[in-house]
């Protein structure tokens, strides 16, 4: 609201970013305002910037005359890795999980643990800032499990340790449907350029789902099943070949992804926006500034 109110009485283009849904996932009192301000936003704004494709699908079909939306998608700086294909594992099965476990995942999530756990000799690293005892009291902790916080560039090192990484994607929950059709986890840029192969837990037709199944850059199991993860666990862990596809295609996949490639896209929506007088989105920016300082 804010963002959208200066851009009006500044009388400059407004570019919004939506990273999850907004009127779609909201009740009571917070909705009926949303409901008031989501259509204006969409109608005043230059150019809508969504987190996903499954959120630019929604938008154009609630919103036919939403014409300029695309992604504006997360990103990584680091040079992907080249491929090599992942070591088969160990007597000990070593899974990683990052990132925080909430109403987008939890059902899932605790499927995904449940399953670990009776698998002998496997441990799970958390890489997270939940706290091993939120860990415990939701039920996905194990005396096989470890925890850290680590920054970004030890994260990866992690990762890229681990035997098969943990991607759990919510089949139900309080949050609204919209939410898990559209969601798509930030952590899945890490995983897919670990080098290791990801074990994804997904409900049928949502994006996220689609997405992985279209690049094929993880073992999707989409049965809301312990004894379907388990077979998909012994499929990774006793199939190089498979194993090594995944990875490759995560590596692959991964570039949409890269640093430059979304700069990109966001430098030529903005350059595209250009005034009735020819003057650059950039341009008028540092009138502005200049104005102010001059002020």
């Amino acid at each position: 609201f804010a963002g959208w109110l200066a851009a009006k009485r500044a009388r400059c283009s407004f570019y919004p970013y939506f990273h999850n849904t907004y009127l779609e996932n909201r009740t009571g009192a917070s909705r009926l305002f949303a409901q008031w301000l989501q259509p204006r936003v969409f109608r005043d704004a230059r150019h809508v910037f969504v987190m996903s494709e499954g959120m630019v699908e929604l938008y154009r079909r609630n919103y036919p005359n939403l014409t300029c939306c695309s992604t504006l998608l997360h990103t990584f700086c680091e040079l992907p890795p080249p491929f090599s294909p992942p070591p088969a594992p160990g007597p000990t099965l070593r899974f990683a999980f990052c990132g925080a476990i909430n109403e987008s995942c939890l059902d899932a999530a605790s499927r995904v643990f449940a399953a670990i756990r009776s698998i002998p000799n496997a441990g799970v690293q958390f890489c997270t800032r939940l706290p091993p005892t939120y860990l415990q009291r939701i039920g996905v902790w194990s005396e096989t499990s470890s925890h850290c916080t680590p920054p970004r560039r030890q994260l990866l090192e992690i990762l890229s340790g681990a035997d098969i990484l943990l991607l759990p994607h919510g089949f139900t929950g309080r949050l609204a449907k919209v939410e898990y059709d559209t969601i798509f986890p930030t952590k899945t840029i890490e995983y897919l350029i670990s080098g290791r192969p990801i074990l994804a837990h997904t409900p049928p037709g949502v994006f996220l789902t689609r997405f992985l199944k279209e690049h094929d850059c993880a073992l999707v199991v989409e049965e809301p099943s312990e004894a379907a993860l388990r077979a998909a666990i012994d499929q990774l862990r006793n199939d190089g070949a498979l194993r090594a596809r995944l990875v490759a295609n995560a590596l692959k996949t991964a570039r949409m992804f890269q640093a430059s490639t979304v700069a990109a896209h966001l430098r030529g929506v903005l350059e595209r926006g250009v005034s009735e007088n020819g003057v650059s989105e950039f341009r008028r920016a540092e009138f502005r500034s200049e104005k102010l300082n001059e002020d």
